[in-house]
Order: C-alpha cells, then sequence, then structure tokens
C-alpha cells in the first residue's frame, strides 16, 4: 500500500494544473493496480476482515493518507469547474471504477495504462473524445465453470 502511496506522490509532482492532477492521480492508481504491489489492493479490498486490528491501524492512517491526495485534488477540479459533484461521492465513484479494472485489464503495457488513464480522464470529466481518437481495448477474458481463465 505504500508503494501505492508513493506511485501517486511521484506522479502528482510534477502535474500542475487540477487536470493534470487528476489524471495523475488516475494512472498512479492504475499503476499500482497493475503492478508487482497490486496484491495490496487484493488484500484491502477482499481481506481485510482476516487482518487482525493491530495490523490494520497503520494501513488504515496510509489508506487516510491517500484519501486525503484524492480529496485535495477532487477540491481543486472541483474549483476549477471541472466536476459539479460532491468530492467524496465522485472519490469513490472513481476509485472503485479504476478498481474494477483488475477484473477486465490483465497485463497492460505502460503504453496501455496511460492510454486507459486518459479515456477515464475524459469519462470523469464528461469531455467528448476528440475527433480520430480511439478508446483503449482489451481483450476479454474467456472462463468456462471450475476451468481456469484464459485471455483471448
Amino acid at each position: 500500500m505504500l508503494q501505492g502511496l508513493d506511485v501517486v506522490t511521484k506522479k502528482l509532482e510534477g502535474a500542475r494544473s487540477a487536470r493534470e492532477q487528476l489524471y495523475a492521480l488516475v494512472l498512479g492508481h492504475l499503476e499500482g493496480l497493475h503492478s508487482e504491489y497490486g496484491y495490496a489492493h487484493k488484500v484491502w479490498l477482499r481481506e481485510w476482515c482476516q487482518i487482525s486490528p493491530e495490523k490494520r491501524a497503520p494501513l488504515e492512517a496510509l489508506s487516510q493518507s491517500y484519501r486525503d491526495t484524492w480529496l485535495q485534488v477532487l477540491a481543486k477540479v472541483k474549483s476549477e469547474g471541472l466536476i459539479a459533484a460532491d468530492i467524496a461521492l465522485f472519490r469513490r465513484m472513481t476509485v472503485g471504477a479504476l478498481n474494477w479494472t483488475v477484473h477486465w485489464v490483465h497485463n497492460p503495457t505502460p503504453e496501455q495504462l496511460q492510454a486507459l488513464a486518459v479515456d477515464f480522464v475524459r469519462a470523469f470529466l464528461n469531455e467528448p473524445k476528440p475527433e480520430g481518437a480511439t478508446v483503449t481495448e482489451f481483450k476479454a477474458r474467456k472462463c468456462k465453470v471450475n476451468d481456469s481463465c484464459s485471455v483471448g
């Protein structure tokens, strides 16, 4: 989880405008999810109850720091008129959508993650797709009951 926060913090260093900061958060989150550290998100989302309360405390502090980072950026995004929604709700929707990519994005290249981040920011800000731009496509997994999944 600390690695994910580090990735996002580094991405934000070069971002100046509110839109650039939102892109940095989205890209950093996607990179964290789809990196070697993605297991931390799986633990957080699926196995939180299995972690002892004493081990949760430092993780909750990291989570709060991450949440605060998102809320600070989203407050700027809202103040610049890029979104009208409540920022806490917008953060939940955004992070939830990004987290779901673990189910439909498999072994992405850095370029694919960058393109996906652009697509997500456009969607989150309700921006039209520029003339000639394409949306990033990913192959769906094919699964059979009681069988392993394959990408195809």
